[in-house]
C-alpha cells in the first residue's frame, strides 16, 4: 500500500445522507481519502481551491448554485480539478452541458461502490468516465446539438443569398 498514491476526494452534495453514505463507502478503500465535504455549490466554489482535491464528486441539482454553476465558475478561474458528476438524473442536455463545462466523468448514483472507486482511479490517471447507461444519452445530446448547428448554418446560407431589400 505504501507505493500506491492516496486519492484525495471532495464530496459536493446538498443531501447530507448521500454525502455521508458516499463517504462511508469510499473510506472502505485504503487508497481513497475524503478530504472535504460541501453541502452546496457556493461552499464548493470556496473550498475546492483551499482543499486541493485530486477529484471532486459533484451533484448536479442543488439549491442555489448547481453543479453546472460550480463547474463553470471553477473552470473560469482555472481551478477545476478532475470532476465526476454523480447524480440521479440522466437528462440529455444536462449531461452534455456538464461535460462541456469541464466535467471529466458523469456517473449515476445507483452504481456499485467498486465501480465508483475504479472510476476515481481512471479520472486520476487522466481518463474520462461515463456510466454505460449515459453513453447513449450523451451521444443523442451531441447529435441533436450538432444538427441544431447544421440547421443554423443552413438558415444563414439561405439569408446570405438575399439582397438587402429582400
Amino acid at each position: 500500500m505504501a507505493s500506491e498514491m492516496m486519492i484525495k476526494v471532495m464530496l459536493v452534495d446538498d443531501q447530507n445522507l448521500v454525502r455521508k453514505g458516499v463517504r462511508s463507502l469510499l473510506e472502505l478503500s485504503e487508497e481513497i481519502e475524503v478530504v472535504a465535504e460541501a453541502a452546496d455549490g457556493a461552499e464548493a466554489i470556496r473550498m475546492v481551491p483551499e482543499v486541493g482535491p485530486d477529484v471532486v464528486l459533484l451533484d448536479m441539482r442543488m439549491p442555489g448554485q448547481s453543479g453546472l454553476d460550480v463547474l463553470r465558475e471553477l473552470a473560469g478561474q482555472d481551478r477545476l480539478p478532475p470532476t465526476i458528476i454523480l447524480t440521479t438524473f440522466d437528462d440529455d442536455e444536462l449531461v452534455l452541458a456538464g461535460i462541456q463545462a469541464g466535467a471529466r466523468g458523469y456517473l449515476l448514483k445507483d452504481m456499485e461502490p467498486d465501480e465508483l472507486i475504479a472510476s476515481l482511479r481512471e479520472i486520476v490517471s487522466g481518463k474520462t468516465v461515463v456510466s454505460r447507461e449515459l453513453t447513449g444519452v450523451l451521444a443523442r445530446a451531441a447529435i441533436r446539438q450538432e444538427e441544431g448547428e447544421i440547421e443554423e448554418e443552413q438558415e444563414q446560407d439561405l439569408f446570405s443569398e438575399l439582397t438587402p431589400r429582400e
